[in-house]
């Protein structure tokens, strides 16, 4: 993997806050996937059936 990331750190943890990879062979971030915009690449409907059945546990019989 190639690129560079941007981190955010406080008292012993961190958070990424920016992260840019050049379009390469290398590349494993796709903004395509990684977003919800119209024209992007990522199944918005997988999204709403893991999400439901992630919540499965919390739901009530």
């Amino acid at each position: 993997m190639t690129g560079d990331i941007t981190l955010e750190l406080y008292k012993g943890s961190h958070t990424v806050v920016a992260r840019h990879s050049p379009h390469s062979p290398h590349s494993r971030y796709s903004g395509s996937l990684a977003t919800y915009e119209t024209g992007d690449t990522f199944n918005h409907q997988a999204g709403a059936a893991f999400a439901y059945v992630w919540s499965l546990p919390l739901t009530r019989p």
